[in-house]
């Protein structure tokens, strides 16, 4: 399965730069590189199922993302980034509690709408490849596992640029099924976030 989910990854990522090359070739003076980071809230939509036996249930975390990218046409974009997913847990009176904690790098295709000379709304579709590790503890017995695997990214924000090359972008941001295998199950973990971002144009 991990396999699998990793092969989808490439064939998205690759996909995604097929996309955007494309349209390089005719309207390259166009283009615009740019940075940018966020911060925000992630939901480990799935999460809950695993906290039964537990008495309490957190599965929200903080989130922060940086990212890169280059905006090819009025339409089209190419993003590349590193999210930290944050933390997820359960946890009981005593000693008994139930760490996940997520990180994953990213890039997608982004298919944008202006809607004006300086807002603008996007959609995103692309592969991650993340590194999930959980700690374990059970009245004193610990045990520890890390899972890599990769799946599809997707997402919707908006963006307003109240400066020419600074703009403020609201987005969310879908990882489908994180994790697996040695962690007992995957999850699918939604960010909602808020960052700005820099055009060099």
């Amino acid at each position: 399965m991990k396999n699998t989910n990793s092969l989808l990854v490439v064939v998205a990522i690759a996909a995604a730069a097929a996309a955007v090359a494309l349209p390089a070739q005719a309207q390259v003076s166009i283009s615009a590189p740019y940075l940018g980071g966020s911060l925000g809230q992630s939901d480990g939509k799935k999460f809950n199922h695993r906290c039964e036996g537990f008495a309490n249930c957190d599965k929200t975390g903080s989130a922060w993302k940086l990212f890169g990218g280059l905006q090819l046409t009025r339409n089209l974009g190419f993003e590349a980034g590193y999210t930290d997913l944050g933390k997820f847990s359960a946890t009981s009176a005593g000693t008994s509690n139930l760490d996940l904690k997520v990180k994953a790098w990213d890039a997608s295709a982004l298919l944008v709408f202006p809607f004006a000379e300086r807002f603008a709304a996007f959609g995103r579709l692309g592969g991650y490849y993340a590194k999930s590790d959980q700690s374990l503890n059970l009245g004193g017995v610990i045990s520890n596992a890390t899972e890599n695997n990769g799946g599809f990214t997707f997402g919707l924000g908006v963006e307003l640029y109240p400066a020419r090359n600074i703009g403020v972008r609201g987005e969310w941001q879908r990882y489908a099924k994180v994790g697996g295998g040695s962690i007992g199950g995957d999850i699918d973990i939604d960010v909602l976030s808020v960052g700005l971002v820099v055009k060099f144009r």
